[in-house]
């Protein structure tokens, strides 16, 4: 379920900053609402020092956290606060927003709203503990926790529409209509991003590349993201080897692995998960709404996140949903919509909310002491 844009009016507290989060499980998007961008966009990363070292003297810091980090990724054990679309590590997500609220955005959590996206079936204890932890240890005045499925059709200036995201650390198909999502047709699959990463990492370790350690998985992410490819009619034969250049100025040569890597987003068991793959995942959304919303769906697919900016993303899906749907549902025609705004479209959709929103509609501090935590469910539906 959600809210309809036309349901809200401008902004009429004054004084308060309203902050935009999309915490992802590979990147926090944040800035101010209104804004056309997020002022930050950078990796959900923590990352503390090995060992002392005159890298790091006595009196400087040993936690570093975002682009610090993964740009001293060699020198520190890192940690990914969020897994699979949930916090798992409270103390580390903390940690990372209170860097974002004083040295990012420069703004005081108690004296700004905050609009945070959730994935759609976002666990309901994830969604409380988020809550509690941003009103008790931030002391915000009002939150409110919106689906992202929803924020990505806002940002496309539309209220219906079927999104598609893909990004590190999940795969959804959301049906939305008239701002509303459709929960019984919502798919959603923890494989994504990261577990291509991984995969990528073995195959790569079976020509003869090893690369195990933290650092060294973010350096095949790097690779994956350079090189590798969804095959799909217009891509049907690999491509000849490609070289790449490594951090150390060493290269190897990449062949088959880079379009058999993205195969698990298609084929899940590759990676041990027993769960349909993109386009099965898609076609059973569409299958499942409403029979006068299908078409209309169809036509109005919106592609999200990170993982979709790979090579021949699109082709692949539109090829695997006539595949799929071609004798059983020959009448549907699909249209795949993508934009260069995918990466962040969720926080886009964030701002146009959060800058539109009446007073009421947030959850309020005196709400959550009087109701709890568990509040937010029948508060931001």
């Amino acid at each position: 379920m959600g809210l309809t844009l036309a349901s809200f009016s401008k902004i009429s507290m004054s004084g308060i900053k309203t902050i935009v989060l999309d915490n992802g499980s590979g990147y926090m998007k944040a800035g101010l609402a209104n804004d056309a961008a997020p002022a930050v966009i950078e990796p959900t990363l923590i990352g503390s020092t090995k060992h002392q070292s005159v890298l790091f003297a006595p009196q400087q810091k040993s936690v570093f956290v975002g682009n610090e980090a993964y740009e001293k990724k060699g020198d520190l054990f890192l940690r990914y606060p969020i897994e699979h679309g949930h916090i798992r590590n409270w103390e580390d997500m903390e940690t990372i927003w209170k860097e974002i609220f004083s040295q990012k955005l420069f703004c005081d959590p108690s004296k700004s709203r905050i609009l945070v996206s959730s994935h759609p079936l976002c666990e309901r204890a994830n969604k409380e503990k988020l809550t509690e932890r941003l009103f008790e240890e931030f002391k915000i005045p009002n939150l409110y926790v919106a689906n992202s499925a929803i924020l990505c059709i806002y940002a496309t200036g539309t209220t219906s529409g079927l999104v598609v995201e893909s990004g590190e650390g999940v795969t959804y198909s959301a049906p939305v209509h008239n701002g509303y999502y459709i929960t019984e047709a919502v798919s959603r699959m923890n494989v994504a991003g990261k577990e291509i990463t991984n995969y990528f990492a073995r195959l790569l370790s079976e020509s003869g590349h090893q690369f195990t350690s933290a650092s060294d998985l973010e350096t095949v992410k790097q690779i994956k993201e350079n090189q590798c490819f969804f095959r799909s009619p217009t891509h049907q034969n690999p491509r000849d080897k490609s070289k790449f250049i490594l951090p150390d100025g060493s290269s190897i040569q990449l062949g088959n692995e880079r379009h058999e890597a993205a195969e698990v987003l298609y084929n899940p068991l590759l990676v041990g998960q027993e769960c349909d793959g993109l386009g099965g995942m898609v076609a059973s959304s569409l299958l499942s709404s409403p029979l006068d919303t299908r078409q209309n769906l169809a036509l109005n697919i919106v592609v999200n996140g990170g993982t979709s900016r790979a090579e021949g993303f699109e082709e692949r899906l539109k090829s695997e949903l006539e595949t799929k749907l071609s004798k059983t549902h020959p009448q549907l025609s699909f249209t795949i919509k993508v934009s260069e705004n995918r990466e962040i479209g969720a926080w886009i959709g964030g701002s146009v909310l959060a800058s539109s929103m009446q007073d009421d509609a947030w959850m309020s501090k005196h709400e959550y002491q009087e109701y709890g935590a568990h509040y937010v469910h029948q508060k931001c539906l």
